[in-house]
């Protein structure tokens, strides 16, 4: 906004509690917004903040924190690829994923800062930020990830800083 400060309406950022790319925004770019969820009301506990559900989608500089108190019983990702959507860029972006389950070792409980599903073909991630855990570490337990991608993807993972724990296959 800085760079452009006389042509904005309202220089205020761009701030949402939940992004849905679905399949009519295959193509969409998406830059320098803020998608954050910091509510502890369960009416926006957001399973997904970010979930792309479309190809050819270009994610640039934004910055995207889930950071609600969690449950016990939470699932969900700062950040999710759906199933079979391919061609996703991902670049110059901060993901947090503040907000894990006490579950343990064998729980289906599975929190993600970045999650690529199954099938996924042509996932760019570049020049990121991408963290699990809060301001004092790294939350310990099963099947919490800063990053994890299903075997049956593959992306190209280039320059990011990863905080936690990533599982990555192709």
């Amino acid at each position: 906004l800085t760079e452009n400060d006389s042509t904005q309406a309202i220089p205020l950022s761009s701030r949402f509690d939940e992004l849905v790319i679905s399949s009519g925004g295959a193509g969409s770019v998406i830059t320098g917004i803020q998608v954050e969820n910091t509510s502890s009301s369960t009416s926006s506990n957001n399973t997904y903040l970010v979930f792309v559900d479309a190809d050819d989608v270009q994610l640039i500089r934004c910055y995207f924190r889930h950071s609600a108190p969690g449950s016990s019983s939470f699932s969900g990702s700062t950040v999710r690829i759906n199933t079979g959507h391919n061609n996703t860029l991902i670049s110059q972006c901060f993901i947090s994923q503040d907000r894990a389950t006490t579950a343990t070792s064998g729980s289906s409980y599975n929190t993600h800062a970045v999650e690529i599903s199954s099938s996924c073909q042509g996932t760019v991630l570049v020049n990121n930020i991408i963290k699990f855990g809060n301001k004092t570490g790294v939350y310990p337990g099963f099947g919490q990830y800063a990053f994890e991608m299903e075997t049956s993807s593959s992306a190209v993972i280039v320059n990011n800083v990863f905080m936690g724990r990533i599982e990555a296959y192709n």
